[in-house]
């Protein structure tokens, strides 16, 4: 199960930063980094389309996407990212108490 789930946010996620590609933003002067402002827009896009997908179809518990604003996109043409993913908790065995009660100190 959880495989899928992974398979799917891959898919989810390419398929959003396929519109990021080739696009233009601005980057820091100094250090060719990206600009707060577009790394935040791109970050909740991508987001966005991930929850729509896996946490609104109930598939997570939660999910994100983070850009890397250490990259310096103006020398490596790269925008680099990671998809952050909390999985359901899935029970591999039930464990239950079973013993008899005395209503008069039951408490």
């Amino acid at each position: 199960e959880l495989s899928r789930v992974m398979d799917r946010a891959c898919d989810v996620a390419l398929a959003a930063l396929t519109n990021f590609v080739a696009g233009s933003y601005r980057v820091n002067a100094t250090t060719g980094k990206l600009d707060p402002k577009d790394a935040k827009a791109i970050e909740d896009t991508v987001t966005g389309k991930l929850k729509i997908a896996l946490k609104e179809a109930q598939h997570v518990t939660d999910i994100y996407f983070v850009v890397d604003t250490n990259n310096n996109v103006l020398s490596t043409g790269q925008l680099k990212g990671k998809v952050r993913v909390l999985p359901l908790a899935y029970s591999e065995y039930v464990s239950v108490e079973v013993a008899y009660f005395n209503p008069a100190i039951a408490s």
